[in-house]
């Protein structure tokens, strides 16, 4: 292989790689984004207790949050995605339980 043929593979290399941290950089932040807004709408609806809104906005928490963690586990420390991914599931827990709670007669 020539140093021509290397410099251009190289030059390919680079190029391939800082497209792929870009296209990663943007795909966690538009993830992020509609992850925080589902936060601060399931922070409102609990805050009203608004249980069964509530609910509602937990589970698609959960559903975007499983739907981006694939590729940020490829991007991301595992232990802090884990401990995340566990508070969700608490989160869900929590508010599912106190929806019940809630709808049933007293």
């Amino acid at each position: 292989m020539s140093i021509r043929a290397r410099i251009i593979f190289i030059i390919v290399l680079l190029i391939v790689l800082i497209s792929m941290s870009i296209a990663g950089y943007f795909f966690i932040s538009s993830s992020a984004s509609k992850l925080d807004g589902l936060l601060s709408d399931l922070e409102k609806n609990i805050k009203n207790e608004n249980w069964a809104r509530a609910e509602t906005i937990s589970s698609q928490l959960k559903e975007s949050w499983d739907n981006s963690l694939n590729l940020i586990e490829l991007l991301k420390d595992q232990g802090e995605l884990h401990d995340l991914d566990m508070e969700l599931v608490r989160i869900n827990s929590l508010v599912n339980e106190k929806q019940k709670k809630n709808s049933c007669p007293r």
